[in-house]
């Protein structure tokens, strides 16, 4: 789960980033402290929002709304081959569908080799992906990923976890320099005062 805080013109906010896309979005939401003094957003209130925004948690994974409604239609073409409900593939279908899985799904990995997807199976063979998915659920592995995924999902999460350190750290250099700025306005307030005091002495003095 990637929320990072954000301080905007005085006032408080988050910015969510989706674990399967990548889609940020930012928002109002409350700041707290951490051990270290750094502001994080408050999760309860994130999380919350987020919601709102149609945005999913799942298991600490954040979904934005795009990816939780396809997941969402995904998983309930995935119950209705298991009820019923719609259409059942035919023994042949079933079959090719098998047998094409057993070439491009990695077993041991539990993932498709490649760039293979459910969506991409059904296209190839011309069947429903729901009914892809239930086969490859029950007869190869749970999930629905490939190699392309994992590695992308690498490379976006090591380039996130850079993103946010130099966010960090410009965040203090702006906290810094906010510091110099209120103490450059406070000695040229120092500045003034001075030079009415010294300017004072010289009118009495003539």
């Amino acid at each position: 789960m990637t929320l990072i805080a954000i301080k905007d013109r005085g006032s408080n906010k988050a910015k969510a980033r989706c674990d399967s896309c990548g889609k940020e979005v930012t928002f109002s939401c409350r700041h707290e402290k951490t051990e270290g003094g750094k502001r994080s957003p408050n999760q309860a209130d994130a999380l919350a929002k987020l919601i709102g925004l149609g945005w999913t948690d799942a298991d600490g994974a954040l979904q934005c709304d795009e990816c939780s409604m396809a997941r969402a239609a995904k998983d309930a073409a995935i119950a209705k081959v298991a009820k019923g409900d719609i259409r059942q593939p035919t023994r042949a279908e079933r079959r090719e569908i098998a047998d094409l899985l057993s070439e491009v799904y990695d077993v041991d990995a539990e993932r498709y080799k490649g760039s293979d997807t459910d969506d991409s199976i059904a296209e190839v063979i011309g069947v429903m992906p729901g009914w892809v998915a239930a086969i490859r659920e029950d007869m190869f592995g749970p999930s629905g990923e490939n190699e392309d995924m994992v590695c992308l999902e690498a490379q976006l999460a090591d380039f996130r976890k850079q993103a946010d350190e130099r966010l960090l750290m410009v965040e203090a250099a702006t906290d810094a320099l906010r510091k110099s700025v209120d103490q450059a306005a406070s000695m040229s307030e120092q500045l003034r005062r001075i030079k009415a005091a010294v300017g004072q002495r010289i009118s009495r003095r003539v």
